[in-house]
Protein backbone atom coordinates (compact mmCIF):
# COMPACT_ATOMS: atom_id res chain seq x y z
CA UNK A 1 0.00 0.00 0.00
CA UNK A 2 1.15 3.36 -0.61
CA UNK A 3 0.48 6.81 1.04
CA UNK A 4 1.85 8.36 4.19
CA UNK A 5 3.35 5.95 7.12
CA UNK A 6 3.35 3.13 4.51
CA UNK A 7 6.93 2.78 4.13
CA UNK A 8 8.46 0.78 6.27
CA UNK A 9 12.00 -1.53 6.50
CA UNK A 10 12.05 -4.41 9.23
CA UNK A 11 14.91 -2.02 11.40
CA UNK A 12 12.81 0.82 12.01
CA UNK A 13 11.00 3.13 10.18
CA UNK A 14 12.16 5.08 7.14
CA UNK A 15 11.06 8.38 6.19
CA UNK A 16 12.20 8.56 2.39
CA UNK A 17 10.93 10.49 -0.77
CA UNK A 18 7.42 8.76 -0.95
CA UNK A 19 6.94 9.14 3.10
CA UNK A 20 8.19 12.76 2.33
CA UNK A 21 6.07 13.89 0.01
CA UNK A 22 2.91 12.28 1.24
CA UNK A 23 3.85 14.06 5.03
CA UNK A 24 3.68 17.33 2.69
CA UNK A 25 0.55 16.57 0.88
CA UNK A 26 -1.10 16.08 4.68
CA UNK A 27 -0.11 19.36 6.21
CA UNK A 28 -1.22 21.01 2.76
CA UNK A 29 -4.38 18.98 3.01
CA UNK A 30 -4.70 20.01 6.40
CA UNK A 31 -4.41 23.75 6.07
CA UNK A 32 -6.56 23.72 2.98
CA UNK A 33 -8.97 22.42 5.14
CA UNK A 34 -8.77 24.58 8.02
CA UNK A 35 -8.95 27.87 5.73
CA UNK A 36 -12.38 25.86 3.65
CA UNK A 37 -13.67 25.30 7.39
CA UNK A 38 -13.39 29.15 8.25
CA UNK A 39 -14.53 30.39 5.25
CA UNK A 40 -17.34 28.43 4.78
CA UNK A 41 -18.69 28.61 8.40
CA UNK A 42 -21.94 30.00 8.66
CA UNK A 43 -22.28 33.32 10.54
CA UNK A 44 -23.78 32.94 13.82
CA UNK A 45 -27.71 33.88 13.61
CA UNK A 46 -28.63 36.71 15.52
CA UNK A 47 -30.76 36.04 18.75
CA UNK A 48 -32.37 37.72 21.36
CA UNK A 49 -30.09 37.97 24.59
CA UNK A 50 -30.89 36.45 26.74
CA UNK A 51 -32.82 33.87 25.48
CA UNK A 52 -35.63 33.94 27.73
CA UNK A 53 -35.67 30.03 27.40
CA UNK A 54 -32.73 29.64 28.93
CA UNK A 55 -33.21 31.51 32.22
CA UNK A 56 -33.74 30.01 35.27
CA UNK A 57 -37.65 29.85 35.87
CA UNK A 58 -37.65 28.18 32.67
CA UNK A 59 -34.30 25.75 31.83
CA UNK A 60 -35.05 22.89 34.30
CA UNK A 61 -39.27 22.44 33.61
CA UNK A 62 -40.08 19.25 31.31
CA UNK A 63 -40.83 20.87 28.10
CA UNK A 64 -44.18 22.24 26.51
CA UNK A 65 -45.36 19.12 24.44
CA UNK A 66 -45.30 19.73 20.18
CA UNK A 67 -49.46 20.37 19.19
CA UNK A 68 -50.94 22.11 16.53
CA UNK A 69 -54.29 23.49 16.84
CA UNK A 70 -56.73 23.73 13.84
CA UNK A 71 -59.06 26.75 13.04
CA UNK A 72 -62.72 27.03 15.01
CA UNK A 73 -65.56 29.65 14.87
CA UNK A 74 -65.02 33.66 14.54
CA UNK A 75 -64.64 34.57 18.17
CA UNK A 76 -65.46 38.50 19.23
CA UNK A 77 -62.60 39.16 21.68
CA UNK A 78 -58.82 38.40 21.10
CA UNK A 79 -57.59 35.93 23.56
CA UNK A 80 -55.25 36.96 26.51
CA UNK A 81 -52.17 34.94 25.10
CA UNK A 82 -52.72 36.42 21.85
CA UNK A 83 -52.99 39.96 23.68
CA UNK A 84 -49.47 39.13 25.89
CA UNK A 85 -47.54 37.69 22.29
CA UNK A 86 -48.34 41.01 20.75
CA UNK A 87 -46.84 42.81 24.04
CA UNK A 88 -43.73 40.73 23.98
CA UNK A 89 -43.24 41.31 20.23
CA UNK A 90 -43.75 44.99 20.70
CA UNK A 91 -40.86 44.99 23.75
CA UNK A 92 -39.06 42.72 21.47
CA UNK A 93 -38.84 44.41 18.01
CA UNK A 94 -39.57 47.95 19.52
CA UNK A 95 -42.21 48.24 16.94
CA UNK A 96 -46.06 48.33 17.27
CA UNK A 97 -47.97 47.82 14.12
CA UNK A 98 -49.76 44.93 13.67
CA UNK A 99 -53.59 43.45 11.56
CA UNK A 100 -56.27 43.17 13.38
CA UNK A 101 -55.75 39.30 14.84
CA UNK A 102 -59.27 38.40 14.35
CA UNK A 103 -60.31 38.09 10.75
CA UNK A 104 -63.19 35.26 9.72
CA UNK A 105 -61.25 34.12 7.18
CA UNK A 106 -62.03 30.89 7.84
CA UNK A 107 -58.66 30.15 9.34
CA UNK A 108 -56.50 30.40 12.50
CA UNK A 109 -57.53 34.00 12.62
CA UNK A 110 -61.15 32.66 13.62
CA UNK A 111 -60.06 31.92 16.81
CA UNK A 112 -57.92 35.13 17.55
CA UNK A 113 -54.83 33.05 18.20
CA UNK A 114 -53.20 34.03 14.96
CA UNK A 115 -51.55 37.94 14.75
CA UNK A 116 -49.66 39.16 11.63
CA UNK A 117 -47.01 41.52 12.86
CA UNK A 118 -45.68 44.40 10.57
CA UNK A 119 -42.20 43.95 9.66
CA UNK A 120 -40.85 44.37 6.24
CA UNK A 121 -38.01 41.89 4.73
CA UNK A 122 -37.47 44.44 1.91
CA UNK A 123 -36.30 46.52 4.78
CA UNK A 124 -32.17 46.12 6.88
CA UNK A 125 -33.54 47.31 9.82
CA UNK A 126 -37.26 45.46 10.07
CA UNK A 127 -35.86 41.76 8.24
CA UNK A 128 -32.56 42.01 11.07
CA UNK A 129 -35.73 42.64 14.27
CA UNK A 130 -38.00 40.21 12.96
CA UNK A 131 -34.95 37.42 11.97
CA UNK A 132 -33.57 38.08 15.76
CA UNK A 133 -37.31 36.86 16.76
CA UNK A 134 -38.13 33.88 14.60
CA UNK A 135 -34.20 32.50 15.43
CA UNK A 136 -34.82 32.44 18.96
CA UNK A 137 -38.25 31.20 18.49
CA UNK A 138 -36.40 28.71 16.24
CA UNK A 139 -32.88 27.78 18.60
CA UNK A 140 -31.97 25.22 21.50
CA UNK A 141 -32.10 26.05 24.47
CA UNK A 142 -29.12 25.43 26.93
CA UNK A 143 -30.16 21.69 26.98
CA UNK A 144 -29.89 21.02 23.88
CA UNK A 145 -33.91 21.06 22.64
CA UNK A 146 -34.77 22.44 19.52
CA UNK A 147 -37.61 25.33 18.93
CA UNK A 148 -37.10 25.53 22.96
CA UNK A 149 -38.73 29.02 22.66
CA UNK A 150 -41.17 28.42 20.48
CA UNK A 151 -42.88 25.38 22.29
CA UNK A 152 -42.57 27.28 25.88
CA UNK A 153 -44.88 29.63 24.47
CA UNK A 154 -47.11 27.47 22.56
CA UNK A 155 -46.25 29.23 19.01
CA UNK A 156 -47.75 26.32 16.26
CA UNK A 157 -46.97 28.47 13.07
CA UNK A 158 -44.56 31.49 11.96
CA UNK A 159 -44.40 32.39 7.99
CA UNK A 160 -42.24 35.06 7.07
CA UNK A 161 -40.53 36.24 4.59
CA UNK A 162 -41.16 33.24 1.97
CA UNK A 163 -40.55 30.48 4.87
CA UNK A 164 -42.77 28.63 7.24
CA UNK A 165 -42.34 26.44 10.31
CA UNK A 166 -44.70 24.69 11.51
CA UNK A 167 -44.72 22.87 15.36
CA UNK A 168 -42.13 19.65 15.57
CA UNK A 169 -40.78 20.53 11.91
CA UNK A 170 -36.63 21.28 12.58
CA UNK A 171 -35.98 24.58 10.64
CA UNK A 172 -37.60 26.74 8.18
CA UNK A 173 -39.03 26.02 4.75
CA UNK A 174 -40.12 27.58 1.28
CA UNK A 175 -43.78 28.48 1.54
CA UNK A 176 -45.66 27.47 -1.30
CA UNK A 177 -47.01 31.30 -2.19
CA UNK A 178 -43.28 32.20 -3.00
CA UNK A 179 -42.64 28.89 -5.17
CA UNK A 180 -42.22 29.35 -8.79
CA UNK A 181 -41.48 32.78 -8.82
CA UNK A 182 -39.16 35.55 -8.39
CA UNK A 183 -41.34 38.41 -7.12
CA UNK A 184 -44.08 36.80 -4.77
CA UNK A 185 -46.90 39.32 -3.38
CA UNK A 186 -45.21 40.80 -0.27
CA UNK A 187 -48.58 40.46 1.57
CA UNK A 188 -49.06 36.39 -0.01
CA UNK A 189 -45.84 35.44 0.84
CA UNK A 190 -45.37 37.20 4.53
CA UNK A 191 -42.53 39.57 3.40
CA UNK A 192 -44.34 42.30 4.96
CA UNK A 193 -45.39 40.71 7.92
CA UNK A 194 -44.58 37.54 10.55
CA UNK A 195 -47.85 35.34 10.90
CA UNK A 196 -47.30 33.97 14.05
CA UNK A 197 -50.37 31.23 15.53
CA UNK A 198 -50.63 30.04 19.39
CA UNK A 199 -52.01 27.04 20.44
CA UNK A 200 -55.37 26.81 22.65
CA UNK A 201 -53.49 26.66 25.69
CA UNK A 202 -51.05 29.31 25.07
CA UNK A 203 -54.24 31.55 24.13
CA UNK A 204 -55.41 30.72 27.74
CA UNK A 205 -51.74 31.48 28.69
CA UNK A 206 -51.44 27.80 29.67
CA UNK A 207 -47.98 27.31 28.55
CA UNK A 208 -44.48 27.40 30.34
CA UNK A 209 -43.72 30.95 29.11
CA UNK A 210 -46.52 32.52 29.86
CA UNK A 211 -46.46 31.37 33.25
CA UNK A 212 -43.10 32.32 34.13
CA UNK A 213 -41.70 35.08 35.30
CA UNK A 214 -40.41 35.85 31.72
CA UNK A 215 -43.48 36.65 30.17
CA UNK A 216 -44.66 40.48 30.34
CA UNK A 217 -46.59 41.76 33.13
CA UNK A 218 -44.38 38.36 35.10
CA UNK A 219 -41.26 39.77 35.79
CA UNK A 220 -39.03 41.28 33.63
CA UNK A 221 -40.72 40.71 30.46
CA UNK A 222 -38.45 39.66 28.18
CA UNK A 223 -37.50 42.96 27.52
CA UNK A 224 -35.64 43.96 23.98
CA UNK A 225 -31.52 43.32 23.85
CA UNK A 226 -29.17 46.22 22.38
CA UNK A 227 -28.05 46.02 19.18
Amino acid sequence: MGGYGSVRERGGPRVGKTALGAGLLLLCVSAVSLAIGVAEAPAAKRVLKPNPANEPTLIGMKMDPIRYDGAGKCRKNVPAGTRALKKWLKQNTMRGVYSNAIRCDGGVHNTGRALDWSLDARKKKEKRKADRVVNTWLAKDDRGRRNALARRMGVQLIIWNCKFWLAGDTGMRKYSACKGTKNPDPTQGHIDHIHVELTKPAAKLNTSFWRSEEAPGNGNGGGVSPE
